[in-house]
């Protein structure tokens, strides 16, 4: 099989909307809500980055270890741009897709 990699286009939240629908987006964010378990699909947590919160869905297939993720911290997430009941996520792929970029805060 042949990877096909895809440049994913940076963006901010409020940018992720319909017309991002389907692409891979790239944003780098504040975590403003801890992971909150969705047994068995994965775990959704919002995220800002001055523009408005958006939904992030970390699916449990894709190997992502959730404890990487601190409220509070500076995050950069590439994934799949998408819509589920009526709100805009984005889903990253694989570890591939999540840099930490600072520590957490302390609250």
């Amino acid at each position: 099989n042949k990877r096909i990699y895809v440049q994913a286009q940076n963006d901010y939240t409020a940018d992720v909307s319909e017309k991002t629908e389907g692409e891979i987006v790239n944003i780098t964010v504040i975590i403003i809500e801890k992971p909150i378990n969705q047994f068995p699909y994965g775990f959704k947590f919002n995220v800002d980055d001055g523009g408005g919160k958006i939904k992030i869905f970390v699916n449990t297939q894709t190997g992502i270890d959730i404890n990487v993720f601190s409220f509070g911290q500076k995050v950069s997430i590439t994934g799949l741009s998408s819509q589920f009941n009526n709100e805009y996520e984005v889903m990253p792929r694989s570890p591939d897709d999540v840099q930490k970029l600072t520590q957490p805060c302390m609250d």
